[in-house]
């Protein structure tokens, strides 16, 4: 087995992990604000849910994976080694680059919100 073998598989696993956990805050909220979840979804950017919500409720939605991946980045920082390292520098990245006002990215539907 190769030495790279155990560090990548740790980084792969950090990197699947924390994607669902963003996505499962969206879900979280979306439950919460009465919503449905209809499966999981590729996009040009990665994994994201199908969901039905009303409309007004989707910047609570999109401050679900925000927070969750926030939330997973203070987690990480508590910890020492370059993994923990890694997580918190992915989860800092998925947050900050998730706040570009875009209207497919979280940053544009809270945007979207706060425009009415």
């Amino acid at each position: 087995m190769s030495a790279l073998a155990l560090p990548l598989a740790a980084v792969f696993v950090i990197t699947v992990l924390s994607a669902a956990l963003h996505e499962l805050g969206h879900v979280a909220v979306a439950k919460a604000v009465h919503g449905k979840m209809h499966g999981l979804v590729w996009r040009w950017y990665g994994v994201g849910c199908r969901l039905e919500v009303r409309k007004e409720k989707l910047w609570l939605v999109a401050l679900g994976g925000l927070t969750a991946s926030g939330l997973l980045a203070l987690l990480f920082l508590a910890f020492a080694g370059p993994f923990a390292r890694f997580g918190f520098t992915l989860n800092a990245v998925v947050v900050f680059s998730n706040l570009v006002p875009h209207p497919a990215l979280d940053g544009g539907y809270i945007l979207r919100h706060f425009r009415r």
